[in-house]
């Protein structure tokens, strides 16, 4: 005859404890220590507030002692776990990587593979010369600031290149046979002195002051800087090739077989060259220059 076991109901109740506080067990394991870091009057601890102003402000916060909440739940206000979660980053594919942000300026990721606290190492550029003859050259990608990219050519002669004008660091001194050009605005700019003229060379006569204030009043072609030439510049305008004299006026018109005002209260012969000192209620032409 087959035995038969049978349990009594206290039995059954202390297996089924037990089953439980095995799985507990297991649990706990599994989550960690239930001890709190500290005891609750310990000043160790951060609030809710102090989390959610470090995420929005970037506040350090301050450690502080536990206290109890001193008004029921429900009551009053405050930033909760929600408004934590509010306010924590999520991944975002286009935020900045590590190759968008200087080298060693920090910044919190937000892309995947780059989340957290990153160190910034985009590529810097470099300086750049391009080769002989080309015009445009291809500058390496990277992040430039006080580079310099730097366009050169051999064929660049000073001979070929306009007096005055400098092209890649060449400064020309070709002057052409027309050497005074007629802008068509009533105004001539020498290409050997690079002094711009006014076309007419008899702007008037009188004493030093009316040439003077004439000049200095002027706005001819736009131009407001007009000023009574220098003797030296009277003396350029007169030198060879193709200098300037009421005998050959080249493009001017006007040009007199006189004295003239300068700047400095004297008087210079344009055919001639002479100059001298006089006083300034004389009267003589007026001829207005402007550097160009």
């Amino acid at each position: 005859m087959r035995k038969r076991f049978l349990l009594s109901f206290p039995q059954i109740l202390m297996i089924v404890v037990f089953s439980v506080l095995v799985t507990a067990v297991g649990v706990l394991a599994a989550s960690g220590t239930t001890d709190s870091p500290a005891a609750p009057g310990s000043t160790s601890s951060y609030t809710l507030e102090d989390l959610y102003q470090r995420l929005v402000n970037g506040t350090t916060g301050t450690q502080s002692t536990f206290m109890e909440p001193s008004v029921a739940p429900g009551t009053g206000t405050m930033h909760d776990i929600n408004a934590l979660m509010a306010a924590a980053p999520e991944e975002d594919p286009n935020g900045a990587t590590t190759d968008d942000v200087l080298p060693g300026k920090t910044f919190w990721g937000l892309t995947n593979g780059e989340w957290g606290l990153q160190t910034g190492g985009i590529t810097t550029g470099s300086d750049v010369t391009g080769s002989d003859g080309n015009i445009t050259f291809n500058i390496p990608d990277g992040y430039y600031s006080g580079n310099t990219a730097t366009a050169v050519d051999a064929d660049l002669l000073a001979e070929n290149i306009k007096a005055g004008v400098t092209i890649f660091g060449v400064t020309g001194t070709y002057i052409s046979l027309g050497r005074f050009e007629d802008m068509g605005d009533g105004t001539v700019v020498d290409a050997l002195s690079n002094l711009m003229w006014m076309r007419n060379a008899n702007q008037g006569n009188g004493d030093w002051d009316t040439a003077n204030n004439f000049c200095n009043s002027s706005n001819l072609a736009g131009y407001s800087d007009w000023g009574l030439p220098l003797s030296s510049e009277f003396d350029e305008l007169m030198d060879p090739p193709n200098g300037v004299s009421a005998d050959s006026p080249q493009v001017f018109t006007n040009v007199q077989n006189a004295d003239y005002w300068t700047s400095s209260g004297r008087f210079f012969h344009l055919n001639t060259g002479a100059s001298g000192g006089v006083p300034s209620h004389h009267i003589y032409y007026y001829w207005c220059v402007r550097d160009n």
